[in-house]
């Protein structure tokens, strides 16, 4: 229900960020089973909670966005199991980083791209 509400609040607000609220909610799922977590840990929301602040940071109405959106919601994915096999308790530090990193990455695309025109 908690999350029913949520995503209405979200769609009601926009709908360009509801759907990236549920792909970053989806998207973590795959590759969380890969190292072996089990079904308990996701139905908390651990690995979808930092997805969704991604997809929604990054989120815009085209395929690019969509592409771009993706590289952080899974690097954040493997910084929440790094954390998780250290023993470390993340909350919203792979959010964090794993936007700091891919929007530094995109700057510097840009920054390449308009030095490749002088």
């Amino acid at each position: 229900m908690d999350r029913t509400v949520l995503l209405t609040g979200i769609l009601i607000n926009s709908r360009t960020a509801a759907f990236y609220t549920v792909f970053g909610a989806l998207l973590p799922i795959p590759p969380a089973f890969l190292p072996g977590i089990d079904a308990g840990t996701l139905n908390m929301g651990l690995m979808g909670y930092n997805g969704v602040l991604c997809s929604i940071a990054l989120g815009n109405k085209n395929l690019k966005s969509l592409v771009w959106t993706s590289c952080p919601v899974l690097l954040s994915v493997v910084l929440q199991i790094i954390g998780m096999n250290l023993g470390i308790t993340t909350l919203t530090a792979p959010f964090v980083i794993s936007v700091w990193v891919i929007m530094g990455i995109q700057k510097l695309m840009i920054l390449q791209q308009y030095t490749k025109r002088f």
